[in-house]
């Protein structure tokens, strides 16, 4: 279980946006040597837009879902304490345009780094940083207004 919440910065007509998710992964491994291959799903991306240019609407909420294969390597895997590097590019769907000049479909990527704390009975805590990036890639009318968001992150893992 993936939880995280961070800030962006964001197109012109909103001066700020903070966005919080809630996924589900699942690692398989490639071989020994410390990389492994996922599936991330986020049936939850909850994206809260500052509009500048909406005075009487100063704020808009967004609810996002997405799902994104990933690339990661675990730096000292057999030690107590490691470090995980991940990397992911997806596919995310907004129930309005996220932001708000933006569309409703949106490519989805992720670069994070975070330190894993592993603990007796197969459980591990880790926490890092993420940088996720929302945007169409121009797919959707000339413009393209993306939002960085970058976010600490918390994870439970659970051995199966």
């Amino acid at each position: 279980m993936i939880s995280s919440y961070g800030q962006a910065s964001a197109p012109t007509s909103q001066g700020f946006a903070e966005g919080v998710s809630f996924s589900v992964a699942r690692d398989f491994p490639l071989g020994s040597d410390g990389f492994c291959w996922g599936v991330e799903l986020t049936p939850l991306f909850f994206v809260n837009l500052t509009r500048v240019d909406l005075p009487g609407h100063p704020r808009e909420s967004r609810f996002v879902v997405a799902a994104a294969p990933y690339l990661a390597f675990d730096a000292f895997k057999k030690s107590t304490v490691s470090l995980r590097l991940e990397v992911s590019v997806g596919l995310a769907w907004a129930f309005s345009p996220v932001p708000a000049e933006g569309s409703r479909f949106n490519f989805l990527d992720i670069l994070g780094g975070r330190v894993r704390v592993r603990r007796p009975h197969g459980v591990s805590i880790s926490g890092g940083l993420r940088r996720t990036h929302l945007s169409n890639l121009g797919t959707v009318g000339p413009d393209n207004p993306g939002l960085s968001f970058y976010a600490g992150v918390l994870v439970l893992d659970v051995a199966r």
